[in-house]
């Protein structure tokens, strides 16, 4: 890219820039600075006088004849020009004065000079320096394939140019999200190249966040100072960091040029990684483009403030079948894989690459079986027979154990190698181990798995062969990149469960599990763990009903995948994995029989929180699945304690004509009733009784849920009464009223020994979600006011953050729905309070990641959009809630970019809005 710089002696105090070639998202534009300041506001100018500009620049001074600056349709080329130096004139004075007209021929009145692409305009020393560097870094990675680029969009969803936004800001913040594997590195390191080949005087500075040294107080700049310190000191001698800064400005301010700083990965060290980075504002004519597996939701120890937030989304359908065909590959038809496994450029890359001149292949129906497929045929290209025994168990082993010891660091010292290589081999030393790798056909006797051996072959296939550990400027390693740590983890239990059988098995899936609880892991950012989890199911498929069956670290860890893949909005793994839990036989099992009951329950109600499971085509098959699980957790509590199931709840009397208020004064007084039955006193009908009243719950989920699904497919109950609904109501009710009893015994037990606070306010926050199911049931009633009246008694008892913003989100649900019967009761304080109370809930359900429910909340919004465009404010539209609604349009489809990271849809509220 060029452009052409305007000074003249006219106005010594200015100058101005003009490209001599079209930008992305820049035409047209004349760029003013003051004082050496840009205008805040570029000068945009409309097709004709902009080439009328653009011609007179490129003359460099001399006289250009009318007929050549202005269209060949032009009637009278003079008067047209007279017309654009005084269009010219009214957005830019100083810059009109320049020109000069004379008796049909113009110029510019000023010193022009051509910053060329390939001239000597720009100096190349700092260029040069980062392309060296780059060029080092990309060997390590490989070709980089155009085609493996996802888009990057802001948070509204539109496509971003990130060139044009470097080229049009001299200094821009950008923030950079995405899953791992997303190829977010891959991205960077091409727009790095990109933009040193244009030779724009901006030079990117591409900074490994994996290579700095974390403990230092300035990670950034120590980096930076040790990589080009040397080419602002005498004779090529380092400088130390202040005069480094002091004379990088000044080079920058010499030769005009800017730098970006490309901080990739923050994620793996953690922010401390970049502690330093508020210093690089003291870098004049400095960008800073960072990129993390993780939104700054999560990202709190820095102030991201002013930073542009994008993300890098995964590829299309249409990208993946485009790039496998652009491969040549011939898939055979029997051949098994998942397309949305490979939305990830890091696993599609890998997927054709194992598919390529292979013998073997293997369906790709996960990430692991991809990445095994991938490395078995690294195998074939540098010797299998040699070398298969250091993937197959040293490297996982040893991957396992460091995970162990340093957790989910991406870069180990030579000690942390040294000590996990030790502790590996007095593993693999083991006879008993020894006899069972034997029997897999490994020589383990003939060759001794000495210290010396292990470090050739370590030294030769791992860090040299296949860089899955690769070393940097400060002697450290580095994984080559997170997914392939997360896979070796993995494999490292695979391999321990099959060769160690109990010995060392036992004690590292159980240390793994005391790391992967839930929901600790995502409050601590630990997405490895996770990925960790997926990897080692999906290696151990093929016996994992037994696994799940007879291992209870197997059974809590099928467990928590299925609330994170819940709470991710995975519904396909949450499907998946229920399945397992009904292979357990409570019977025969070891398990804790209270724990079994409660993750039964747990999982249906999983299942049946699945969003529109009525409409979907196995909904019927995902209702009966979470029925027979609530089943078995009933059978079982059933034997642990009787006390609750001797009650008739047919003692419980109709509360339909009861007001909520009513409800709970009812609740009162059989708590006190019950106390002697239930017996709670006792710790362990505590804790039974609240699962009892959670098992209710989801029963009377489960009946709502048998509602909608008669309602899709159009089954009328033979004796004209739903039957369902009632069922439903009847088990919100008496799990209302235990969850009632619990909270009385809580809150009785504070007030007299004033201990255990947090229980009450646990046994409240129970109990308000009762209260919106009781809601939920007279919404489905369409009894909206009576369901607002029992979202409104919600709100007085909810304490938990997390569950305020579902009552909010139910209340608006309903009044939408009163408002859309009874519109001439509301004002337009009414309707504006309903807007800002989907606000506030929209805010918390995004602090909270809660990303099901934003889909909820876009779709009540169109819902009151249709309604409101229906019936506005008696009749009328109005301003102030136009503007409310679009606001709240606009922030959904932004929230809604920030937690699916990957998708490439949006629910385009706004655009429903302005369209409807």
């Amino acid at each position: 890219m060029s452009y052409f710089e305007i000074k003249s002696v006219k106005y010594p105090n200015m100058f101005w820039r003009v490209e001599d070639e079209a930008i992305p998202g820049n035409k047209n534009y004349v760029r003013k600075y003051i004082d050496n300041n840009e205008k805040p506001e570029m000068i945009r100018y409309s097709k004709a006088p902009f080439t009328v500009i653009q011609g007179m620049t490129a003359a460099n001074g001399k006289w250009c004849t009318c007929e050549a600056l202005v269209s060949a349709d032009a009637k009278d080329a003079k008067r047209t020009c007279r017309i654009y130096i005084s269009r010219i004139g009214n957005k830019d004075p100083e810059f009109s004065s320049l020109i000069e007209l004379d008796n049909g021929r113009l110029r510019l009145n000023a010193k022009v000079e051509h910053y060329i692409e390939n001239g000597k305009k720009y100096d190349q020393k700092l260029a040069d320096k980062s392309r060296n560097l780059l060029a080092e870094y990309k060997v390590s990675m490989g070709n980089i394939d155009p085609k493996l680029f996802g888009d990057i969009k802001s948070e509204t969803g539109a496509v971003i140019d990130l060139y044009a936004e470097i080229i049009n800001n001299d200094k821009i913040k950008i923030y950079i999200y995405a899953a791992g594997g997303s190829g977010k590195t891959y991205s960077l390191v091409n727009f790095s190249d990109y933009v040193l080949g244009k030779n724009v005087g901006i030079v990117p500075i591409f900074i490994p966040v994996k290579y700095l040294i974390a403990d230092n107080d300035s990670p950034i700049l120590d980096y930076m100072c040790l990589k080009y310190a040397n080419l602002f000191g005498e004779n090529n001698t380092t400088i130390n960091k202040g005069e480094f800064l002091i004379r990088l400005n000044s080079y920058l301010a010499n030769t005009k040029q800017r730098i970006v700083i490309i901080l990739d990965g923050i994620n793996e060290e953690q922010e401390k990684g970049i502690s330093d980075i508020g210093k690089l504002d003291g870098i004049d004519n400095c960008s800073i483009i960072v990129t993390s597996r993780n939104t700054t939701n999560a990202m709190t120890r820095l102030n991201w403030t002013g930073y542009k937030i994008l993300s890098l989304q995964g590829l299309s359908y249409e990208k993946i079948r485009d790039y496998i065909a652009s491969k040549n590959i011939d898939i055979p038809a029997d051949f098994i894989y998942d397309q949305s496994v490979l939305t990830s450029p890091m696993f599609l890359r890998m997927f054709v690459e194992s598919m390529t001149d292979t013998r073997v292949r293997t369906d790709a129906c996960s990430q692991a079986s991809i990445m095994d497929a991938w490395i078995n045929r690294q195998l074939e290209v540098i010797g299998k027979n040699n070398f298969n025994p250091v993937l197959d168990w040293l490297l996982p082993v040893f991957a396992l154990i460091l995970y162990d010891m340093i957790g989910q660091r991406v870069s180990l010292s030579v000690a942390d190698k040294k000590a996990a290589l030790d502790k590996t081999l007095i593993i693999l030393n083991d006879s008993d181990i020894k006899d069972n790798i034997a029997a897999y056909g490994y020589d383990v006797w003939d060759c001794d798995i000495s210290l010396r051996e292990t470090y050739r072959y370590f030294n030769v296939v791992v860090c040299s062969k296949l860089a899955m550990l690769q070393q940097s400027v400060n002697e450290d390693f580095h994984w080559r990149h997170e997914h392939f740590r997360d896979f070796f983890v993995a494999k490292g239990l695979e391999v321990l469960k099959r060769f160690s059988k109990e010995k060392y098995y036992k004690e590292y899936i159980a240390k793994f599990m005391d790391v992967f609880k839930y929901p600790e892991v995502f409050e601590k950012n630990n997405y490895s763990a996770f990925t960790i989890a997926l990897y080692f199911t999906e290696l151990v498929k093929h016996n994992l009903v037994e696994e799940v069956a007879k291992n209870i670290y197997i059974y809590t860890m099928i467990r928590n995948i299925i609330y994170y893949s819940d709470d991710l909005g995975f519904t396909d793994k949450v499907i998946e994995y229920a399945n397992y839990e009904l292979m357990v036989d409570e019977f025969s099992s070891d398990f804790d029989q209270f724990d079994i009951a409660n993750t039964l329950n747990g999982v249906a109600c999983t299942l049946l929180k699945i969003q529109d499971i009525s409409k979907k085509l196995d909904g019927k098959e995902i209702a009966e699945r979470a029925e027979k699980l609530l089943k078995k957790a009933d059978n079982m509590l059933e034997r642990l304690y009787p006390n609750v199931y001797e009650l008739d709840i047919r003692e419980i009397p109709d509360i339909e004509k009861m007001s909520p208020e009513e409800v709970v004064k009812y609740f009162k007084f059989m708590s006190e009733r019950l106390a002697m039955t239930l017996d709670i006193k006792s710790g362990e009908n505590k804790k039974y009784l609240e699962l009892y009243s959670r098992i209710c719950g989801n029963r009377g989920l489960l009946y709502l849920t048998k509602h909608y699904l008669s309602v899709e497919n159009n089954i009328d109950s033979s004796d004209g009464v739903n039957t369902f609904m009632k069922n439903a109501h009847d088990y919100h009710v008496v799990g209302a009223l235990y969850k009632y009893c619990l909270y009385d015994y809580a809150l009785y037990y504070y007030s007299r020994y004033h201990e255990n606070e947090d229980e009450v306010e646990n046994a409240r926050d129970r109990f308000d979600i009762s209260l919106l199911a009781l809601g939920t049931d007279e919404y489905h009633e369409k009894n909206y006011q009576k369901s607002i009246s029992y979202y409104e008694l919600s709100r007085k008892w909810v304490s938990k953050e997390s569950t305020k913003p579902r009552t909010l989100s139910y209340l608006v649900r309903s009044k939408v729905a009163d408002y859309r019967e009874n519109s001439d009761k509301y004002t337009q304080k009414d309707l504006l309070n309903i807007i800002r109370m989907e606000e506030d809930a929209l805010y918390l359900y995004s602090r909270y990641k809660m990303r099901l429910q934003i889909e909820r909340v876009a779709d009540v919004i169109k819902e009151f959009i249709d309604a409101y465009k229906k019936y506005g404010v008696n009749g009328l539209r109005d301003e102030e809630i136009d503007a409310e609604v679009i606001a709240l349009a606009q922030d959904i489809d932004r929230k809604y970019v920030e937690l699916y990271i990957t998708t490439t849809s949006l629910p385009e509220v706004e655009k429903y809005y302005l369209e409807s």
